[in-house]
């Protein structure tokens, strides 16, 4: 949170295959959200409120099973949130903002 980081997500985030929680709120990151976000299956807190990323949500998060909490708001994606995403059953996901 509040760390003033900016550019767009490396790529090599999305190898880090074994995390559990990435909380990268209140940056300014920019660019599009990757659909290697689905690698990280083990994610169960994922934010990444209020930074400038943009384009469309990716289906990719839909893969990810075990989420608790999925935070987007704040950015400038497009579109729909994708029903793979709206879909995760069983699901403990609680927030998803």
């Amino acid at each position: 949170d509040f760390n003033q980081l900016d550019g767009m997500l490396p790529r090599q985030l999305w190898q880090l295959t074994n995390l559990r929680q990435l909380d990268l709120n209140d940056n300014n990151f920019d660019g599009e959200l990757s659909g290697d976000i689905g690698k990280l299956k083990q994610l169960r807190f994922f934010q990444i409120d209020n930074n400038q990323l943009e384009g469309a949500i990716p289906r990719a998060l839909g893969d990810i099973p075990n989420f608790s909490l999925i935070g987007l708001s704040g950015n400038n994606f497009v579109g729909a949130m994708p029903d793979k995403v709206c879909d995760l059953r069983p699901s403990p996901l609680q927030t998803l903002v």
